[in-house]
């Protein structure tokens, strides 16, 4: 198993998720050990016109959330 691998199976392990479109994009927090539950209240969505880069988008999401997560899940 990779570390990437390992890191993501310790629960409490926090995870950025997000559904990335043409037009907007969608943020969530789950948590590893969860089952796959996304945080609750943590779904925000974003038009994409609105930043420079997705990097920019999932930035601005975290900051508002107050959140630091330990990896990221982008599709």
């Amino acid at each position: 198993m990779n570390n990437a691998a390992a890191l993501a199976i310790r629960a409490g392990t926090r995870v950025l998720v997000s559904d990335v479109g043409g037009t907007n994009a969608r943020f969530g927090l789950a948590e590893a050990g969860s089952r796959g539950v996304l945080v609750a209240g943590s779904v925000r969505e974003f038009p994409v016109a609105g930043f420079a880069s997705l990097s920019e988008a999932a930035g601005s999401y975290l900051q508002m959330q107050g959140e630091h997560v330990d990896m990221a899940v982008f599709a």
